[in-house]
């Protein structure tokens, strides 16, 4: 582990009361990069070319210029097990980025950063078709619960959506089903039984399980 005052003493980073933490370093594939994370409200990479700093991007999966790093570091030839170790990502999502930032085809490059398009993909109205059968499908149970919704909003649109899609999503309506149960005072699971034993009928055009 280094300080920032330390970087500061080369001319290398801006914040000396910071500490830098290890995340990637140098091996046989790799002799010149290295990362290094910094934590605070926003953690941040600082990404190092020998003992230059050659960038800061924000510590986010779904950040484009985290995306483009990975991609830059994949293609630069840093192993993909060290960098999948690193940073959680796996190798065929590095492949995808790298090959995009190698594409003549903007498009291609779009959709990587994109996330294979499943953002677009979660229209309005699929999220309010979402929000309006979260609470009686989640009442019904915890397990499954989002594949079970996923497979209403394929019957219903059409369109296969991905866990992955649609967590931020189910993450924020769990927050607010959370609360309205702390402002009534009613038990989490006394809420969920009562809610499912509400029986809201079912949209006309799904389908039974």
């Amino acid at each position: 582990m280094i300080t920032s005052t330390e970087c500061e003493r080369k001319g290398a980073c801006p914040n000396p009361t910071s500490l830098l933490q290890p995340v990637l370093g140098a091996d046989k594939r790799n002799s010149i990069f290295s990362v290094y994370r910094q934590e605070g409200a926003t953690p941040s990479l600082h990404v190092y070319y020998g003992a230059e700093l050659l960038e800061v991007v924000p510590e986010d999966r779904q950040h484009p210029a985290f995306k483009l790093l990975l991609g830059r570091l994949y293609n630069a030839g840093v192993k993909g097990l060290a960098l999948q170790q690193s940073f959680g990502v796996d190798r065929k999502t590095l492949q995808r980025w790298g090959q995009a930032l190698q594409s003549e085809d903007p498009e291609q490059l779009v959709r990587a950063l994109a996330g294979r398009g499943g953002h677009r993909k979660l229209t309005t109205q699929i999220r309010a078709f979402a929000t309006v059968r979260f609470p009686e499908i989640y009442g019904r149970g915890r397990a499954g619960y989002s594949q079970r919704l996923r497979g209403e909003i394929k019957a219903v649109f059409g369109v296969s959506l991905s866990g992955e899609c649609l967590r931020p999503l189910l993450k924020s309506l769990r927050a607010e089903l959370r609360q309205e149960m702390n402002e009534s005072g009613v038990e989490p699971e006394a809420q969920e039984r009562e809610t499912a034993c509400v029986g809201v009928p079912e949209p006309p055009c799904v389908t039974a399980g």
